[in-house]
């Protein structure tokens, strides 16, 4: 009867341990996850047999260890290198001056004169509204983003109060012909980035394009000075305000002034001439060569010499073209003049828009308060 208890206790003793040794195994099994399911070994049935399926098992799952392995490889250089890239980025980045002044030029653009002059009307308005306006003038923007260094001044420099954010900055960046205003959140208000956009194009860059920067940064500045005073920026402009300030290429400057006469010359020009021989002509009779000349007299005119270039082109060309076909019969010059262009100026006429013709010739102390800036303001460049 002992003899019974004590192999009965010994089966125990072993079934447990194979147990154990079963669970072991499960457990070595779920570390590899969906890997280790979707491979089917049988669990060791004696204590010794799971060396041998273990083996097999690292065998089978070698290449899914290994093809984790190489995605955590690539992930790892990945990181890496992305964090060296914007390690050295900042490290090579153009640094940001210190502020000691409400005038900081390391252009060294601005008279001692004018940037006193400055310096007493900022401070001014400052102990008047709590308003901080700085400015800084540099070479070159060495790279960077205008906004993006912009901004990067604008908050670390922290202008205006923490409790307003009403600071402002003016940044100039001569060699790479960009000009921002930045506004903090208070003052987005009253300078937003519509009427910032029309300053900086209307007031600022006309000077900068003479590259007198003193003035133009004087202007802007008195400018913005009198709209946070007054509280709230003046209106924008009407349409017909709008196309009447428009100067063209000539007059913006945006082409050197001889070379856009020189060119308007030639395309205005050329425009005068056919509707010289459309009204002179007596074998064109038709209408449709008039509006068809009417379209480019809208735009030609318009983009060389502006609102008002437009107008003179626009006024001698729909009163003149009526004027000599229907005196063309009449008046004696204008009729010399008819026949002369009849006879020299060989015109097939057709049905749309005109006929086709040849011819023989040819034609100290200063700080942030802590506000904050959001990005509101504008940019321009010349």
């Amino acid at each position: 009867m002992q003899d019974c208890l004590e192999k009965t206790s010994q089966q125990k003793k072993k079934e447990t341990k194979r147990s154990q040794t079963q669970s072991k195994h499960r457990d070595v099994f779920l570390l590899g996850k969906t890997e280790w399911n979707q491979i089917k070994i049988e669990l060791p049935q004696k204590e010794n047999d799971w060396i041998y399926c273990v083996c097999q098992l690292s065998s089978i799952s070698m290449g899914s260890f290994s093809k984790k392995s190489s995605i955590r490889r690539s992930s790892l250089i990945l990181f890496l290198f992305v964090l060296i890239f914007f390690s050295f980025r900042d490290l090579f980045a153009r640094p940001i001056p210190p502020l000691s002044s409400r005038i900081t030029d390391e252009a060294n653009l601005i008279s001692p004169e004018k940037k006193a002059e400055w310096e007493g009307l900022l401070s001014f308005h400052e102990k008047n509204t709590s308003d901080q306006i700085a400015i800084l003038i540099i070479p070159s923007l060495e790279g960077e983003v205008l906004e993006e260094y912009s901004l990067k001044v604008a908050e670390s420099w922290k202008l205006g109060t923490q409790e307003r954010d009403n600071g402002l900055l003016i940044l100039l960046a001569v060699e790479d012909r960009k000009v921002r205003i930045e506004v903090g959140y208070g003052l987005e208000g009253i300078l937003t980035d519509v009427y910032c956009n029309r300053l900086i194009r209307n007031t600022m860059i006309p000077y900068f394009k003479a590259e007198d920067y003193q003035e133009g940064l004087n202007q802007g500045l008195l400018e913005i000075l009198r709209v946070l005073v007054a509280g709230e920026a003046p209106p924008e402009p009407s349409l017909l305000q709008t196309v009447m300030d428009f100067d063209g290429l000539v007059g913006s400057g945006e082409v050197p002034f001889v070379l856009g006469i020189f060119l308007s010359l030639i395309f205005i020009g050329m425009i005068f001439l056919f509707a010289f021989i459309f009204a002179f002509h007596r074998d064109d009779t038709s209408i449709w060569g008039f509006f068809f000349l009417l379209i480019f007299f809208q735009w030609l005119p318009t983009m060389f010499l502006g609102f008002y270039g437009w107008l003179v082109c626009n006024l001698i060309y729909v009163i003149g073209f009526p004027f000599i076909r229907l005196t063309r019969d009449r008046i004696s010059w204008v009729k010399k003049i008819s026949d002369k262009v009849t006879d020299n100026v060989i015109f097939n006429g057709g049905s749309g828009s005109g006929g086709s013709w040849s011819s023989g010739g040819s034609s100290g102390g200063f700080s942030g308060g802590g506000g904050s800036f959001g990005g509101g303001g504008s940019s321009g460049s010349w």
